[in-house]
């Protein structure tokens, strides 16, 4: 995506904006989570349906839509593209024709939280980061695979917390 597209951060908790350059992990006023809003004008200019099912299956086709600058920096394992499995005894029971469920358990640690693992890696990469380090209830397992990919095991730090 170019720049263009990209128009900033904003905090979902309080709505305080900050520039896309931003080495901003969370919102600086309220701690709360940023998203990025995307100039969709520019956006439809460069990337469409056509052009998106003409790349392969996987998180990476859409990096036209994501908050990197260079494909260089992508760390992939191979997630994304997982199947589809129509649902119909399921679907039945609630009274819905087509229910699908998304086989999740394909991705390369066995977890979806490998698709926001490689952006955030990825984009840890671009930071500049020679550390990276997680609080977690689970599925820690799937940011150490990414994070080994770039940073030595001594870098990689894990930290689980446990609800008592």
């Amino acid at each position: 995506m170019t720049r263009e597209g990209l128009k900033a951060l904003e905090c979902v908790k309080c709505s305080s904006t900050y520039v896309v350059d931003s080495k901003l992990y969370s919102c600086s006023r309220c701690g709360g989570i940023l998203e990025v809003l995307y100039n969709y004008d520019v956006i439809a200019e460069s990337v469409s349906r056509r052009i998106l099912e003409s790349r392969g299956d996987g998180v990476w086709k859409y990096f036209d839509l994501l908050p990197l600058d260079r494909k260089e920096a992508v760390i992939s394992l191979g997630e994304g593209g997982t199947e589809l499995i129509r649902s119909e005894r399921l679907g039945e029971e609630y009274g819905l024709k087509n229910l699908y469920i998304k086989d999740e358990p394909r991705n390369p640690t066995g977890s979806f939280k490998d698709r926001p693992n490689t952006v955030g890696i990825s984009k840890a990469l671009e930071f500049g980061a020679d550390t990276v380090a997680i609080a977690s209830s689970g599925n820690a397992a799937s940011l150490s695979a990414y994070a080994s990919k770039i940073f030595s095991e001594s870098c990689v730090q894990l930290f689980s917390i446990r609800s008592q």
